[in-house]
């Protein structure tokens, strides 16, 4: 059971990078995006993000050089990352188990990556403190991972507006979170348990001969499978928000050759979209819709 184990932790992390390369290739492929225009954009600096300023503001800004402010970018992802500064601000009851689950999913990946650390250098002296260093980023991050998923599983149930938003993945994805880490859990403090060095090293160096609870592998085993899954799902939203912000929200570049050749390919697609009043039924290209009148419909004037 173990060396299956072993050989599940390895193509979860597999199956992860793989998609998570192609999620990134498929986002950055992705056609030019409709222009917001939405400020505060935190590349301008201090003094223009403040109030929603732009470059575009200053006299004859085409013959100057351009400013960016990459540190006021890093800054602005950092608190949407680590404090997921959005939901605080939009929705802040979903924060309180959200922030949970993200905080213990930072803190589980940390874990391991010290774990990996330990397991290679166990014939070192640093070894003891990178164990010691595990069980202090792993339990926190499966105690918080346990909890934010299943309040969000709770939330997802219960909540009359979220529920009309929640679809059967939804659920299966925060359920096998909560799951695989009330199994680790529970494994974990099993008096079948062997110590925490002599786990780590046979796990990540395929020791075929560990002997580890069984509900402890369960739990590694559905962990490994929900890993390698984030990226096909739509969990592998922590990707697109780079997209996202980068090239759609903070996207505020001055139109380029390059720029006219992706809105012209636009231009000439043919969509087709079901809503009848702006006449997107495949046969007429972006150009055709944009400089046509909408068709009034029984249904618009609703």
């Amino acid at each position: 059971m173990t060396a299956i184990t072993s050989i599940a932790i390895y193509a979860g992390l597999g199956f992860f990078l793989a998609g998570s390369l192609w999620r990134v290739l498929q986002y950055s492929r992705m056609p030019v995006h409709l222009r917001w225009e939405i400020y505060p954009v935190p590349g301008e600096g201090a003094k223009r993000a403040d109030h929603g300023g732009s470059y575009f503001e200053e006299k004859d800004w085409w013959k100057k050089p351009r400013r960016s402010h990459p540190l006021n970018e890093l800054k602005a992802m950092l608190a949407e990352i680590l404090l997921l500064r959005g939901v605080w601000k939009l929705n802040r009851s979903l924060w309180w188990v959200s922030y949970p689950f993200h905080v213990g999913l930072y803190f589980l990946i940390t874990g391991c990556a010290v774990a990996a650390a330990a397991a290679v250098l166990v014939n070192y002296e640093v070894s003891p403190a990178l164990l010691l260093a595990t069980r202090a980023f792993a339990w926190p991050g499966l105690l918080l991972t346990f909890v934010g998923s299943v309040g969000l599983l709770l939330r997802r149930v219960f909540d009359k507006q979220l529920r009309n938003y929640t679809s059967p993945s939804h659920l299966f994805n925060v359920g096998g979170f909560a799951l695989s880490c009330g199994m680790i859990l529970a494994g974990s403090t099993s008096g079948a348990m062997p110590p925490l060095k002599t786990a780590v090293c046979g796990l990540l160096t395929l020791q075929w001969n560990l002997h580890l609870p069984l509900l402890l592998n369960l739990g590694i085993l559905l962990g490994s499978a929900m890993t390698g899954y984030i990226p096909y799902s739509h969990m592998a939203h922590f990707i697109a928000k780079y997209f996202t912000y980068h090239s759609v929200r903070w996207d505020d570049a001055e139109k380029s050759k390059s720029m006219e050749v992706q809105i012209a390919e636009c231009l000439a697609y043919h969509p087709t979209w079901s809503a009848a009043h702006y006449g997107g039924d495949g046969t007429k290209s972006w150009a055709e819709i944009a400089t046509t009148c909408p068709v009034i419909t029984e249904r618009t004037k609703q």
